[in-house]
């Protein structure tokens, strides 16, 4: 079972992902200043992480590259999937334009080769319900706004530019995260992914780069938003029966979990024998050093919890199944035949119903884990 990002700074592929986005807007950190005042391509960083956070379908994006290709204000695209998508204003404008055609294809209203599209079955527009419910007019909304000459295009909402600049005068990691949230669009989980893409991956974890001198660096310790995992984990949710009563007997938000874990999760290792290897990395002469958990990693941590809840707790009553599902898949998951699922994918399936016959089950089996079979909706955690 893959594990995902319970760390911030395994979240993503970071460093892959970030290495492409520089490329894409033409930073280069190391001849960037500190003190030089705002880094003129945050805007366009801002943009970018934010979108990499809206679950367009990488096949469509890379169509979107290609019909960009040559238009004034459009900058070249290669590398990684995720540079596949607009940055620049000028890119931005295109891209509001061509999703405006393609939702018209979607719906059957479009040009003959996006009807075409749609008819032989390509990809849709977005790659699932992953983040939050989405739609090509949406979006169109959402860009308008963001390019909008306006500082404030809609009550509460900031365009693009002028987040840019709030996000680089913020002072300390929730001003932050309270600003991105402002985009139109963007979310708290949306929003807080986004940014520590920037931070973690664009600015490779350097805030002295992506923030005004003024940045409080302690505030990290215990500031983050939480999306809705973190507080099925805490508080639980005896409701849906997901969670059961919560950690600490539901007892604590949010916020004062994430505080407790912070203060208390070294010595709650240590008494454990924990020695967990992602909680170090080489510092500048390439010795190991321990890292402190933040309230990030925290919350990280927090969110996959209670999916790995949510999936025990979905075969809590079904441990005949879940025995003979493993039985059944194991050789061809450690063959390689089969990919691991995430926590998420098992989290968000419920439990298969297995015929007695051996040969039919493992049909039944395969078909439930690459989804063939009349699949469940992923839920969002």
């Amino acid at each position: 079972m893959k594990t995902g990002n319970i760390y911030r700074k395994l979240d993503e592929l970071n460093d892959t992902e970030g290495a492409a986005q520089r490329a894409r807007i033409g930073l280069d950190l190391d001849k960037a200043k500190a003190d030089d005042g705002q880094p003129p391509e945050l805007v366009d960083a801002l943009g970018l992480c934010m979108l990499r956070m809206g679950a367009f379908n990488q096949k469509r994006m890379a169509e979107w590259a290609a019909a960009c290709a040559g238009t004034p204000g459009c900058r070249p695209v290669a590398g990684p999937a995720a540079s596949h998508l607009p940055s620049s204003a000028a890119e931005i404008a295109h891209f509001r334009r061509w999703l405006r055609e393609a939702d018209k294809g979607e719906h059957g209203r479009g040009t003959p080769e996006e009807r075409k599209r749609v008819a032989e079955g390509r990809p849709k527009m977005f790659a699932g319900a992953s983040y939050q419910v989405q739609s090509c007019t949406k979006w169109f909304d959402y860009l308008g706004k963001w390019l909008s000459p306006k500082e404030n295009p809609s009550p509460g909402k900031l365009n693009l530019q002028t987040a840019a600049r709030k996000l680089w005068e913020s002072k300390t990691w929730l001003e932050a995260n309270e600003v991105v949230i402002r985009l139109p669009g963007i979310g708290n989980f949306t929003g807080a992914q986004g940014l520590l893409r920037m931070l973690y991956g664009v600015f490779r974890g350097d805030t002295t780069k992506l923030f005004h001198k003024d940045f409080d660096q302690n505030s990290m310790k215990y500031q983050c938003l939480s999306g809705n995992g973190p507080v099925t984990a805490v508080q639980g949710n005896t409701a849906k029966g997901k969670m059961g009563p919560g950690l600490w007997g539901g007892g604590k938000d949010v916020h004062e979990a994430i505080v407790w874990l912070v203060d208390n999760a070294d010595a709650e290792l240590a008494r454990l024998g924990l020695d967990l290897p992602y909680l170090a990395e080489r510092d500048s002469s390439g010795a190991w050093q321990r890292v402190p958990l933040t309230g990030i990693d925290m919350e990280h941590s927090l969110c996959y919890f209670s999916r790995l809840m949510r999936a025990r707790n979905k075969f809590a009553d079904q441990a005949a199944v879940a025995e003979r599902l493993h039985e059944l898949l194991l050789p061809e998951i450690a063959a390689r035949t089969l990919p691991r699922l995430s926590v998420k994918e098992y989290a968000g399936r419920d439990v298969p119903q297995l015929s007695a016959s051996d040969d039919v089950a493992k049909q039944e089996a395969m078909a439930w884990y690459r989804s063939d079979s009349p699949a469940q909706p992923r839920r969002r955690v």
